[in-house]
């Protein structure tokens, strides 16, 4: 179960360790700690998931492996369990997770991993919209970026191409020919036009078995997986889902989920999306949020931690996560920021009781 650690003491008691070692591994090996603005020196927070993510990533090279892992589990300390050898491009992901880079460095890196392990034409990872019902980018550094526009926004259903496929029926999908298979009926002008005969696509589930996005490769060529190849889709689909849910994407379940406040936030700080959970946990209508400055609605959150973490979070294209405490609802709040190309996304999180770890 996650936990919010707020002391040295949580930290070390949590992994089994001194505090003293806990604090060198923070200044050694990047360690996950946050420190929150504004608050006294000393004072940090930890995500319990974000360590059991950097841990098992840790492990993969381990002094007494003489090739990396991949692990049954890479989210649980207490479920490590060695496999086949991964390739080292893969290993380089896990690396990028266990540093806390952002996610969007992390995904286009695991891209590259897939495109390079299978040798396609190019990849892509897609998440699903705040609605469930269409697919968005999240990375594909090679893909032609009209192509891009055009799948922006692309429903999902049984017969929308490889991707929306995969994600309609929670499975796998491999058309090793587009011109032959039906579900490539309406794109097969879109996929003469550049240059691609196949496509495989597998989705993208949570830690709550929820699928949140699927990722795709592209071939030039007609072409179908080999036992190797579809185990390495599988991998990139295992390491996609930890990668997003610790910047704060789909690891939510149903309940959580249609509690969670959610809104949107362009480069120049205007709200330009709320759901329905945010309406209330802010207590304004959408006509009252929707293309408003933020900081003109709350002058008195300048200077604040959310002021300073979401202008980090842009500046320096980062994930930024973080806990504080709504005077006006009398509950604390985890706080997760997550930077597009268009601005910012942001869930609000009511911390329960039992989530929180006192110092």
């Amino acid at each position: 179960m996650k936990r919010l650690l707020t002391s040295w003491k949580d930290v070390a008691a949590y992994l089994g360790k001194t505090t003293r070692t806990a604090q060198r591994w923070e200044r050694d090996l990047g360690l996950p700690i946050h420190r929150p603005l504004n608050k006294p020196t000393g004072v940090i927070l930890a995500d319990s998931d974000e360590i059991d993510a950097w841990v098992s990533a840790r492990r993969i090279h381990s002094s007494t492996a003489t090739t990396p892992v991949v692990l049954s589990d890479i989210s649980s300390p207490e479920s490590l369990r060695s496999a086949q050898p991964i390739a080292p491009a893969y290993a380089r992901v896990l690396e990028s997770i266990a540093r806390r880079d952002s996610c969007s460095e992390t995904l286009d890196l695991l891209v590259r991993a897939i495109e390079q392990e299978l040798k396609c034409a190019f990849a892509s990872i897609l998440i699903l919209d705040a609605e469930r019902k269409h697919l968005v980018h999240a990375a594909g550094p090679n893909v032609p970026v009209s192509l891009k526009r055009i799948i922006d926004g692309m429903k999902i259903g049984s017969k929308e191409g490889s991707f929306g496929a995969a994600v309609s029926k929670r499975e796998t999908v491999i058309v090793e020919n587009i011109l032959a298979d039906e579900k490539w009926v309406k794109f097969r002008k879109l996929a003469n036009e550049y240059g691609f005969a196949a496509c495989w696509a597998t989705p993208i589930v949570s830690s709550t078995d929820e699928v949140i996005g699927m990722f795709d490769v592209y071939y030039a060529t007609p072409h179908s997986p080999s036992g190797s190849e579809f185990k390495a889709m599988e991998l990139a689909g295992h390491l996609a889902g930890i990668t997003l849910e610790l910047n704060g994407i789909g690891n939510f379940d149903h309940k959580d989920r249609s509690n969670l406040p959610f809104l949107a936030l362009s480069k120049d700080w205007i709200i330009t999306f709320v759901n329905e959970e945010a309406m209330r946990f802010l207590d304004r209508s959408r006509d009252e949020l929707v293309g408003k400055n933020v900081w003109d609605l709350y002058p008195e959150a300048i200077g604040s931690i959310y002021h300073s973490e979401y202008e980090r979070a842009l500046r320096q294209n980062v994930t930024v996560v973080f806990e504080t405490f709504s005077t006006r609802l009398s509950v604390r709040i985890l706080v997760t920021a997550h930077p597009h190309e268009s601005g910012l996304t942001v869930f609000l999180r009511t911390l329960p009781q039992s989530d929180l770890v006192s110092g």
